[in-house]
This record gives structure tokens, sequence and C-alpha cells, in this order.
């Protein structure tokens, strides 16, 4: 039965307004449905977001493979080792914090945005697994922490030497008393305030290796100015003006995300910064072509230590983990099969005495409309005419019920 048309022709008037009635409460009742959605808010919330479970899916991890950008630059050595520093040095900048006491996975990094995760004796990176995006190449803020790490930890050493210097070379040969090794700094190291830091670089090297301390292990050697008192028990030359240190940095990946020769880059990686000085040992052991860079003091690692081992293998150690964790946040994506993050939305009531209202009155706007329902199907008798059954959408059925 067309509700306007009986109101239009009834003449009965408690049949029109019980038919204005039922308009005007169907109009109410849909403004109140409109007027609830002024009461809440769908919030994207940190908490909400999920990993899904359907092995079909795939997560985007960065490809950890090299450092400097195929197409970008060509795949030689230098470019990788100065990608290396570059990266490093980009990470040094990350902020960092100490581990949770819950286990990070599957925990969003938005819910923890630190990069690098400062251990009692080691830092650490956590892998992150992202949703895939139309921005493929980019880092995707919608990613969770994996159980894969990155660990670098570094163990440095301030052994007796003695020092002789060289102004037709140009070079400070630093002598190892214990086992006569000679290492060779640029000499202008000697006279200014910064920290050097020199290093043979592995991808010159004419054999493949993944270290030259063992599996993801690069030694560095290091001259920091005297800027204060020496640590207890280090050894301090008598005649020197610097403090030399010798680290072995050992970076580790549980996974085969990162092969171990790009680890032990990573390791070496704050020392590469193409400079080149003729020698690094000299000349009574193996001669080679090492790498320098330096750092002024008070800088981000050109911090005083001040002849504490300890103190310079922290630095160190998180150079070379900066270096790891710049890269997999600007390295190209790939694709793995993998649970995938997914943004949940939770409904937030920001007018809960509002919805009240406005939900009760929408409930008896309902309750009334089945009370009115009822009332005009009370009302009407649906018979037989003339052995005919009516039909109630003719004009001459609306005429009948009408009068």
């Amino acid at each position: 039965m067309s509700l306007l048309g009986v109101l239009w022709r009834s003449p009965r008037p408690m049949v029109k307004t019980v038919c204005a009635l039922w308009i005007v409460l169907n109009l109410a009742l849909q403004a109140a449905i409109s007027a609830l959605g002024l009461t809440y808010k769908g919030d994207p919330g940190v908490e909400d977001i999920y990993v899904t479970s359907n092995p079909s899916d795939m997560v985007a991890i960065p490809d950890m493979s090299k450092f400097a950008r195929p197409g970008r630059f060509n795949d030689g050595e230098g470019p990788q080792s100065y990608a290396a520093h570059i990266l490093g040095d980009i990470g040094g900048s990350y902020n960092y914090s100490t581990l949770p006491p819950s286990p990070l996975t599957n925990q969003p990094i938005a819910k923890y945005p630190f990069s690098i995760w400062n251990q009692t004796d080691h830092w650490e990176y956590v892998y992150v697994n992202s949703a895939p995006s139309a921005v493929f190449g980019n880092f995707n803020f919608l990613s969770v922490h994996t159980n894969a790490s990155v660990t670098s930890s570094a163990i440095c050493a301030t052994p007796p030497y003695d020092l002789a210097t060289n102004t037709t070379t140009q070079l400070a040969n630093i002598r190892h008393r214990t086992n006569n090794r000679t290492v060779s700094f640029p000499l202008i190291a000697m006279g200014v305030e910064s920290i050097y830091y020199l290093t043979a670089p592995l991808l010159n090297a004419e054999t493949p290796s993944t270290g030259t301390c063992g599996p993801g292990c690069s030694t560095v050697h290091a001259l920091e100015p005297y800027a204060g008192p020496p640590a207890p028990g280090s050894f301090v030359h008598p005649t020197s003006n610097v403090f030399y240190y010798e680290c072995n940095i050992t970076v580790t990946d549980a996974t085969s995300r990162l092969p171990p020769a790009a680890a032990a880059v990573a390791a070496q990686a704050i020392a590469l910064s193409g400079q080149i000085t003729p020698e690094l040992y000299a000349p009574d052991s193996e001669a080679g072509t090492a790498e320098y860079t330096s750092y002024p003091l008070g800088l981000q690692f050109g911090e005083a230590q001040n002849n504490s081992a300890a103190g310079m293998g922290r630095m160190v150690a998180k150079f070379a983990v900066g270096v790891v964790a710049a890269a997999a946040q600007t390295n190209p994506r790939v694709l793995v099969p993998g649970g995938q993050p997914r943004q949940g939305v939770r409904l937030v009531l920001e007018l809960p005495a509002a919805f009240a209202a406005v939900l009760c009155a929408a409930s008896a706007v309902q309750v009334g409309l089945m009370v009115l329902a009822a009332w005009l199907v009370g009302r009407v008798d649906v018979g037989r005419l003339g052995g005919r059954e009516l039909d109630l959408r003719t004009k001459r059925t609306l005429d009948i019920y009408s009068n």
C-alpha cells in the first residue's frame, strides 16, 4: 500500500494523522541513525595493528645483499665500501633505547619506533616486516618487528707501542711491542683534535674474505688525542700525545639476510671513507692499501674515550650496527612469504551520553512505528469483493479502505 497515497486520498482525519505520524517518525529514525555517526569515530590505533596468518600472504623485507644500490653505482669495491661508510653516518643519527622486557616479535614499529637497541655488551638491530605498498622502494611504516636481529660488538685494546714519525713518507708508525707489527697512520693524525680510524678494506683484498678476525669480524685501528686523564690501567706512551686503540668489531646476523662478507664490511665501515694511506702494516709485515677517516672531538664518533678500551668498543660497534640499520631502512625491498601487517580500526565514543540518548530515541521511535503498523493492520480488513481478492495497490482498493 502506498502510504502517501492513503494520506492523500483518505477523507478520515485519523487515518491521515496516523500516516503523517508514520512518515515523520521514519524521518526521525533516519535522522537519529545519522546522528549516531557524530558521537564516535574510527581510530586506527597502534594497538590495532595485527599480522595475518594466511599462507599465501607476502611481506616486504630489505635486500641486504649490497650497500650501494644496483643501477646507481657500479658493482666495484669502492662504491660498496663508501656506501657502507655513508650508511653508518646516517645510522648514527637514529634514536636508540634498551630492549623492552616483553618480546618484540610482531610488535608494530609505531609502538617501538627505535631503530637501534642498546644492550649491556652489544648493539642490536631488529629486522622488520612491512606490508607491500604502492611506493614499494620506500620504508613502509605499517611494519612489525620480527624475531630476526643483527648484533654488533667490539673488543678493543690499548696495547703498548713505540712511535716513530717519518716526514718523508708523511706517516706515523706505531709498532706493537708484543708482536713487532707496525701500523702506519697519516702523519696529520698526530697534530689535530680528531679521532682517526684506519682499516684495510676487505673488498680490496685479492682473495675473498669474510673477515680479518673471523666471520663478520674486522680490525679497526684508532688514534685519539689526549683530552683527559687516561682510563686506569691503560697503557700511556711517555712521549706521545695520542691514545692508540686496536679494535676487533664483529657483526653477527643469525639469518641469511646479511652475508658474512657484508657483515665484515659493516664492521670496518667507520674507516672506509675512501681516503687512502700507503700502508697499513709496514714494513715488516704484510703491506697493503689502507683507508682512514677522522671525526673531530666532540662530534658523533669523535667523543674522546680517554684510553678506555670498553668505551671505544661501544662507539665503533654502534657505527657498525648503524650501517645495518640504515641499509635495512633505505635498501630496495623484496617480497617473501610471511604474515602481513594490517591496520585495524577501533570505534571510539567521543560523546557517550549523546550516543546513549540517540540510541534510546531511535529505539523508542522504532517501537512507535511497530505500534502504528499494528494499529493500521488492525484497521484493514482484507476480504473478497464479488468473488475477487482485493488488490491493495489499485485505486479502487484505496477508495474502499479510505471511506
